[in-house]
């Protein structure tokens, strides 16, 4: 098959291809303005969307809105409940989750089973908001407040500009809870937003946010990268490809361009 075959080939199952593919019309991974557009994108989006999915049950366990949530035990510092979340629930929940597809390189996390939030390392730290150190409640990256260059460093991080965004709308929701805590009650906010309950009720509307925001990014790509729902899909205007599925649409598209830019016998 010649070049311009191949190329016309490709260009049907283009969401499937490497971003570091010669054939691939997109910019690097880095840039931070790139749109999530391909069905690589897709698989990342989808590995962040159940990430979040199954936080979010951690989550609801223990927040202030639960009225049946699990209690800790009398006397509970904010530490020893962050131990139990990050190295115990989060884990638990995240044991075994399969991940959809092989992403591309160069995107922030080489363990796809670490959140950012898991213990991160120096190179890898999410985004934060300042929410116990007075009423400006800054988002921050790396301690440096997220604007300009910065933000522009942070978001290069990502696989694409939607899965940033994402991360930001997280982070705009504990900063909302933040401002509110402090123009309340400024003597007693960072005591209250430092309770347990009240830290879990920040982090499952965050990680909720965070999950829809995925989840609008992922419904807009998925038809377009070869997903057949189910029945019960399809009647779910929430439905999501599930880790299998997108497996399994990455082997077709891949099969698919394998028989379509193979030379004749």
């Amino acid at each position: 098959m010649n070049l311009r075959r191949a190329a016309f080939a490709a260009s049907l199952l283009l969401p499937w291809l490497s971003m570091d593919s010669a054939l691939a019309q997109s910019p690097h991974p880095s840039d931070p303005n790139r749109e999530c557009e391909t069905c690589e994108d897709l698989c990342a989006l989808v590995d962040q969307y159940w990430q979040k999915e199954l936080g979010i049950k951690v989550w609801q366990k223990y927040a202030a809105s639960n009225t049946l949530r699990t209690m800790l035990r009398p006397g509970s510092s904010l530490n020893q409940f962050e131990k139990i979340i990050y190295e115990q629930e989060l884990p638990k929940a995240w044991k075994d989750r399969p991940l959809p597809c092989k992403l591309a390189e160069g995107w922030q996390n080489t363990n796809r089973l670490q959140a950012p939030l898991q213990q991160p390392g120096p190179e890898d730290t999410g985004l934060e908001t300042k929410a116990f150190q007075g009423p400006s409640c800054n988002i921050v990256w790396r301690n440096a407040k997220l604007e300009g260059d910065i933000e522009k460093h942070w978001r290069s991080t990502h696989v694409c500009k939607g899965s940033a965004d994402a991360e930001l709308a997280h982070e705009q929701v504990h900063q909302k809870i933040c401002l509110q805590a402090w123009a309340q009650d400024p003597a007693n906010a960072a005591s209250d937003l430092a309770q347990p309950e009240n830290v879990a009720e920040s982090e499952l509307q965050a990680w909720k946010r965070h999950r829809n925001q995925l989840r609008d990014q992922i419904q807009r790509l998925a038809h377009k990268c070869g997903w057949q729902p189910t029945k019960g899909q399809k009647n779910d205007p929430n439905a999501v490809p599930t880790p299998t599925q997108t497996k399994k649409m990455e082997e077709r598209g891949w099969h698919a361009f394998q028989v379509l830019t193979s030379s004749p016998p």
